[in-house]
């Protein structure tokens, strides 16, 4: 018994020396080569949420972004837009994934019913979109 625990113990020893030994040896390869340069790009930054606290000598100062009541009203629309797009244009792509993947219509007749219902779908779009701009109004 005292002989296996004895045997266990050097392979986990020299197990963990081979390991420690190939992460030095992969540590120094990486210092022999030069770095890249980096491309050039320009730097775009956008700032989105709430304005930085002022930390004063008297401590915090400075209030959050506040958005007017129309930003705010304007947001929810254009959200619920966006929602009701997704609805229509999913809706269709089930449609359209049903003509295609029907064995019983031909070729030509799949092309004439996707072009339609594409037809349709824009149709759809558009005229959800006029609907969304007069209650903006």
């Amino acid at each position: 018994m005292f002989a296996v625990i004895f045997v266990m113990k050097r392979l986990s020893l020299i197990l963990f020396h081979v390991a420690a030994a190939n992460f030095v040896l992969a540590q120094s390869n990486t210092a022999d080569q030069t770095p890249k340069p980096a491309k050039d790009q320009p730097d775009v930054g956008l700032k989105v949420g709430l304005t930085a606290p002022v930390a004063g000598p008297l401590g915090f100062s400075g209030l959050p972004y506040n958005p007017t009541p129309t930003d705010s009203l304007q947001y929810l629309y254009m959200r619920k837009l966006q929602k009701k797009e997704d609805e229509i244009n999913l809706e269709y792509a089930r449609r359209i994934k049903t003509v295609q993947n029907d064995v019983r219509l031909t070729p030509k007749q799949k092309r004439k019913t996707v072009r339609s219902l594409k037809h349709q779908r824009d149709k759809d779009m558009d005229q959800m979109i006029s609907r969304f701009n007069k209650e903006m109004v």
